[in-house]
Order: C-alpha cells, then structure tokens, then sequence
C-alpha cells in the first residue's frame, strides 16, 4: 500500500521512521530515502547500526531549497533526481518490504521529481512493498493512488519564538 504523512506540523518523518522500523521489527527489509535534506539528523546516525535497512542520500543540501542561488539549485536538482533514479531501482527490486521516500513530496513541490516519474514509480510499486511519501503537500494525483493519507497539522511550534532546532528532537 502506499501511505502518505503532510502537513505543516512536526512528525511526519519520525512517523515514516517508527513505521520503517516496526515493519524491520517484524522481519521486513527497509530502504529509506532521505530528499533535500543536510544530512544530518539524527536518526542517519542508528540507521546504519540496523540490519536491513538501506539508507540512500544525496551530498546534503545547505539550506532551504528556495532560498538558494541559481547554481546550488542545479546542483540540487542534479543530484535529487539522481536520488530519485537510485531510489526507484532500488524499490522496483521487490527486495523491501517497506521503502520511505522522506520529503519526495517537497522534491515535486519544487518541480525537481516530476509527476511523470513518480507516476511510474507508483505504478511499478512491487505488491508486498510498502510506499511511504512524507512532505507539506500532496497533490490530488498522489492522493488517489494512496491508501493512507495523514495530515499533521501544527497548532504551536518553538520555531513560532525563534528557537532553534534541537539535535536530538528536530533533527
């Protein structure tokens, strides 16, 4: 089935995390797929300490994708994309039980992954894996191929008072 975590609250990818790890638990096999993020956040660091799951990254991203120069983003576009190609081969393999994508919808957004390639991905999607998409917004075409879609919905937030993110807890 394919899930799908939006919104402009805090969890989507701790959600997409604690799924990736409950189906890991259950003896599954795990990809997951971190798009236009630093690389970073913590959780990249116990990702390697367990056993079958595959981590793909890009060369982190410096910042907020809109807020870079013309030159940064084409380097992050180049690189996303080829992300996006890794990622793709990797769950059409059918060798993951469940495969997280973590802000692929942002990529869309950003008109970095097209509808094009992601429409093909969800329709290549192996029968036993699991697809999860985690992002601020879904457009319609992801919606209608989605089993689960969960919106998290921020009502106060640190960031709202200038606090900066947490190691450990925002990142």
């Amino acid at each position: 089935m394919i899930q799908v975590y939006i919104g402009d609250g805090k969890g989507k990818s701790t959600a997409a995390l604690g799924l990736l790890i409950r189906a890991v638990g259950a003896g599954g096999r795990a990809l997951y797929c971190q798009f236009l993020k630093s690389n970073d956040s913590s959780e990249l660091n116990v990702l390697p300490r367990l056993e079958k799951i595959t981590r793909l990254t890009a060369k982190p991203v410096k910042g907020f994708f809109e807020a870079l120069d013309e030159k940064e983003k084409s380097a992050v576009i180049q690189n996303q994309r080829e992300l996006f190609v890794d990622a793709a081969r990797h769950i059409e393999s059918g060798e993951y039980s469940i495969a997280v994508l973590d802000e692929l919808l942002w990529a869309y957004e950003f008109k970095i992954i097209s509808k094009h390639d992601i429409l093909k991905l969800l329709d290549a999607l192996p029968r036993d894996t699991e697809l999860v998409l985690t992002g601020g917004r879904a457009p319609e075409f992801i919606v209608e191929k989605a089993d689960y879609v969960s919106k998290i919905k921020k009502i106060k937030h640190p960031f709202d008072k200038n606090t900066p993110a947490r190691r450990g807890i925002e990142y």
